[in-house]
């Protein structure tokens, strides 16, 4: 269970951080986006920690856990190298998504700059946006919830605590963001290496 908390953490730092910048840029997140970010990446994780344990039960142990410690540590060192990225380019950055929005094709670029989801300039993130936000947002929980699913018995419980933590973070994220005046400043995208780096080792000690 330990492993599961560190998980939903290392996953939840992803949404707070795209909050942080949504809330400096005094963009609102609704409550109702926060909840549809949070559902899409616990679906996008259920997938892959049910897959998961179906699989593990053709695998030997030992497989199973060096599938799950390199899967972690690939992800650290991304998560890592991410942040050293952004301390040379002075902005926050995230991943790829095409997408189409009012008959007309956008290259939705969260890698470069998370507030880009808000298509329309409103300062309101809508449902729809929150979707598309929410699936970029959501890529590591694929590859990490494999990770993880391999190697524990009861997915539900760190499902329904990831919703829960993820909801936070986002709305706290938000919350915090409008009111922190040098957001570029902050620097926290590492956090989430270091934690699937132990996870990472965890799995072979």
């Amino acid at each position: 269970m330990w492993n599961a908390f560190l998980l939903v953490i290392a996953l939840s730092l992803d949404s707070f951080l795209a909050s942080l910048a949504y809330g400096g840029e005094h963009i609102r997140i609704p409550w109702k986006s926060a909840v549809l970010i949070s559902l899409i990446g616990v679906l996008f994780l259920s997938f892959s920690l049910y897959t998961a344990a179906f699989i593990q039960q053709f695998i030997p142990p030992y497989i199973c856990r060096m599938i799950s410690f390199t899967i972690f540590f690939m992800i650290g060192l991304s998560s890592l190298f991410q942040g050293t990225i952004k301390s040379f380019l002075g902005t926050y950055k995230r991943k790829k998504l095409s997408f189409e929005y009012s008959g007309i094709s956008f290259v939705l670029d969260i890698y470069l700059d998370e507030t880009k989801a808000d298509a329309d300039n409103s300062k309101l993130l809508s449902l729809k946006e929150a979707l598309y936000l929410a699936v970029a947002l959501s890529i590591d929980s694929l590859a990490s919830g494999f990770a993880l699913g391999i190697s524990i018995v009861q997915p539900l419980p760190v499902l329904v605590i990831s919703f829960c933590v993820g909801i936070l973070a986002i709305l706290g994220g938000s919350f915090l963001g409008s009111r922190v005046l040098s957001l570029k400043e902050c620097r926290l995208s590492w956090v989430s290496g270091v934690l699937f780096l132990t996870l990472a080792f965890s799995r072979i000690l």
